[in-house]
């Protein structure tokens, strides 16, 4: 009897396999990504240039590396300006309210406790599915592209719960270690997102499965 892998792992398969076949452009455009975080304003932006190269390589085959990430980040700047602000805004609510309720001693405030923390994880899942569905709806609007991360996330509940504990194990390899921060490392992520994007909808009947590029000669 043949084993068959639960679909999340099989998506992070893909999305490695993905990744490592980028994986120059991914270490130059990942430490370009860095910096950009660092200032803090072109954050977004960067993030939203890498996702337009990782669409375009997953949905086409084609890789414009550095050069595509500039052409997303200026062709979506103010998008993605727009979607910084308000995920700040969520998460600064969210610390405000945790820590608000953290400091009075009632079964109600370990209740809201954990209804904070549920929404906020809520939220960040709904992130995982919303920059990939931004750049592959015909329609480019960010409030769209949110509420149909929503639902993907709700549809899909366990696969996404394991595709963000896959995530976070990334996230916390980054940081711990360093050196993969500076490799392409965290680029994996919107690929993982990217390519998960479109294994669900495929799986639902909602777009018709592409042939692999590299399989076309």
């Amino acid at each position: 009897m043949k084993l068959r892998l639960p679909a999340f792992l099989r998506v992070f398969g893909k999305s490695a396999v993905d990744w490592y076949d980028a994986w120059l452009d991914m270490t130059v455009m990942g430490i370009l990504w860095l910096i950009a975080q660092a200032t803090i304003v072109l954050g977004p932006p960067a993030t939203f240039g890498v996702y337009f190269v990782v669409n375009l390589m997953i949905r086409t085959g084609e890789n414009r590396g550095m050069k595509g990430m500039l052409e997303g980040a200026k062709k979506y700047f103010w998008q993605s300006l727009g979607w910084g602000a308000l995920n700040t805004l969520v998460l600064v609510i969210a610390v405000v309210n945790f820590t608000f309720y953290s400091q009075i001693e009632s079964p109600f405030a370990f209740a809201a406790q954990v209804l904070v923390l549920v929404l906020t994880g809520l939220w960040l899942m709904t992130q995982f599915y919303t920059v990939p569905f931004f750049m592959a709806q015909q329609e480019e609007r960010i409030l769209l592209a949110l509420r149909n991360g929503f639902f993907m996330a709700v549809g899909t509940l366990f696969f996404t719960l394991g595709l963000m504990v896959l995530e976070i194990l990334l996230i916390a390899f980054c940081v711990f270690l360093i050196l993969p921060a500076f490799l392409g490392v965290p680029l994996l992520i919107p690929v993982l997102g990217t390519r998960a994007l479109y294994d669900r909808l495929e799986a639902f009947g909602l777009r018709k499965k592409d042939p692999d590029p590299r399989e076309i000669q």
